[in-house]
């Protein structure tokens, strides 16, 4: 075989190439050096293996992850008898303390509902008790006090008795003052509509012949349930309520 001891062995093509692929910059300068390749083929070689030496010189400045090496010292911790009894005896702590907090926070919340049930029950309660005649008129500041009973009216139909009190200084428009609040009040409730009037009793005392007093009516007064029904409260027309009353009896100015 014939060698050829003329050509220097970094310009020829394998050496050239072993270097462009294992030694990219210094390829590069034998690539350039060697008369072996053409100008077009220079260049060709010269983009592919640029971009190969960006590579390579990329690959030689980045850090290198050394390998961690730990052992069994390293990765489990001895944890000391007393170490764990004090871990334990913390978490019992907070666990104990959260089973406080839980059932305070229970205790709380269930005393909550229980106002809230009651306070529900006493407004229901007031409620019911507001739509029934006996809860209007204890509920009426002018009626409070007063006597409720029935008796028999005008063409034998029921008839609501209310029986109050008045001084005998107190004039007349109090007594209708009272008659206004009260039909107002029992103009919602239902079992009104179960008479036919009502009767207003106001007693104060009579000075009788012989000396003695008596507690009798000094003013009586009379409204239908069709005039309560019909009448418009919220117009706070006193005057207009006491010009439809049927005055059964007026003892005072």
């Amino acid at each position: 075989m014939k060698i050829d001891l003329t050509t220097l062995v970094y310009e020829r093509v394998w050496f050239v190439l072993l270097f462009l692929v294992l030694i990219p910059p210094v390829g590069l300068v034998f690539l350039w050096l060697s008369y072996k390749f053409t100008a077009k083929s220079r260049l060709i070689l010269t983009i592919i293996f640029g971009i190969w030496t960006l590579l390579w010189f990329v690959g030689l400045m980045s850090p290198k992850t050394q390998p961690q090496q730990t052992t069994t010292e390293q990765t489990v911790q001895q944890i000391s008898p007393e170490d764990k009894a004090a871990a334990d005896s913390a978490a019992a702590n907070k666990a104990a303390t959260d089973k406080i907090a839980a059932d305070r926070a229970a205790a709380n919340k269930a005393a909550g509902d229980k106002a809230a049930a009651d306070k529900a029950a006493t407004d229901k309660a007031a409620t019911n008790k507001a739509a029934t005649i006996e809860g209007a008129i204890s509920a009426t500041d002018r009626t409070k006090g007063s006597t409720i009973s029935e008796a028999t009216g005008k063409g034998g139909v029921p008839e609501l008795v209310i029986d109050s009190t008045i001084n005998d200084y107190s004039p007349k428009s109090s007594a209708y003052a009272v008659c206004y609040d009260a039909c107002e009040a029992l103009k919602n409730v239902p079992d009104l509509q179960n008479y036919g009037d009502i009767m207003f009793n106001f007693n104060g005392e009579y000075t009788m012949k012989d000396g003695t007093t008596q507690i009798m009516p000094v003013i009586r007064l009379r409204y239908t349930i069709e005039q309560i029904n019909n009448f418009d409260f919220s117009s706070r027309n006193y005057v207009g309520f006491e010009n439809i009353a049927d005055v059964v009896k007026m003892d005072v100015k």
